[in-house]
């Protein structure tokens, strides 16, 4: 969870959540990645977490156990996740994602779901996916978030819609998935589209082409 997510997340009002909520928090109630679970914190988590103040908190990510939960647009630090994301309604079929990209990468959708797998990506190589959006121009304050810091991306309209580059800091080595939501007005409503990039970073020792 990065951070403007975590600041509105723990100034979320928690009374009278929806039910996917409560069953995250019996999940992570008994996970052993709860620092309350914990017979002796290290140090280093004590730092890691303390920005909770003394609140259960995921040794996994550092997020307050009931910051993490409330948020429908993450899912369970752990792998595999014990909780996924809340599941979204379906978005407009107006939109079509195409992959632009000249990386090996490929795109994907899962019913109402895209995934663009980048594949095995080498240590501190660029890694940046070009996607196409098709949008029609009712469409206003049209913004792409990312759901962490290490996923960057940008958008510039064209006269067929939005071309949307999406880029993963390379530095850490081990298989990432990361969220990427679409926001826009439609008929003074704010929808989203969220889609999801995935891959593997691996060292020079171990690299192999897909």
């Amino acid at each position: 969870m990065n951070f403007i997510k975590g600041i509105k997340a723990k100034l979320r009002n928690k009374q009278n959540m929806p039910l996917w909520y409560y069953e995250r928090v019996e999940i992570c109630d008994q996970c052993s990645k709860n620092s309350k679970n914990s017979i002796s914190l290290t140090l280093k988590d004590k730092i890691r977490i303390s920005h909770n103040m003394g609140k259960d908190a995921c040794l996994i990510c550092s997020c307050g156990v009931k910051d993490l939960a409330s948020d429908p647009t993450v899912k369970c630090s752990a792998n595999p996740p014990k909780w996924s994301w809340v599941q979204p309604p379906n978005f407009d079929v107006k939109f079509n994602l195409e992959n632009y990209s000249p990386s090996r990468g490929y795109l994907t959708r899962q019913g109402k779901y895209y995934f663009y797998d980048f594949g095995n990506i080498l240590l501190n190589t660029d890694a940046t996916a070009i996607l196409f959006l098709v949008a029609k121009d009712e469409l206003v304050n049209f913004k792409v978030i990312s759901s962490c810091g290490c996923t960057k991306p940008k958008f510039l309209r064209k006269e067929k819609g939005y071309l949307i580059s999406v880029s993963y800091d390379t530095k850490i080595i081990g298989t990432f998935e990361k969220q990427v939501s679409i926001s826009y007005l439609n008929q003074d409503n704010k929808e989203f589209l969220t889609f999801w990039i995935k891959g593997s970073v691996l060292n020079s020792s171990s690299f192999q082409l897909n």
